[in-house]
């Protein structure tokens, strides 16, 4: 039996790529919301990830999980064409199989030659 080929929708590489990245945005923007539930709020100059976050972290995760959307119907609604070159010689394969069993073309195993039975006297 050949090996089958699978193909490739670079859409699912995308959507696995903005996946991670929103992951880990959400987990940092909950991490400091609980900080800022516990009073530990950055100072209005002080710089790093979670004063960008306290500032921009709504704006990014809702810019992450729209790509999310997108890409996922991308990928669903593009399967066909991009598995299309490897169903069609599989579909071909599997046609010309079921058509050689079923039309009987398919090699036999020669009879055995017989003699015709003896006259009864």
């Amino acid at each position: 039996m050949p090996k089958l080929k699978t193909g490739f929708n670079p859409f699912y590489a995308a959507l696995m790529i903005v996946g991670v990245a929103f992951a880990i945005s959400a987990i940092v923007y909950g991490i400091m919301a609980l900080r800022e539930l516990r009073g530990v709020v950055p100072a209005p100059g002080q710089g790093g990830l979670m004063a960008w976050m306290s500032r921009h972290g709504e704006w990014l995760l809702g810019v992450e999980l729209g790509l999310l959307i997108l890409l996922s119907l991308a990928a669903m609604l593009t399967d066909d064409y991009w598995f299309k070159k490897q169903k069609q010689p599989r579909e071909a394969e599997s046609l010309a199989e079921e058509t050689a069993v079923g039309s009987g073309t398919e090699a036999e195993e020669p009879k055995p030659a017989t003699s015709p039975p003896p006259e009864a006297e």
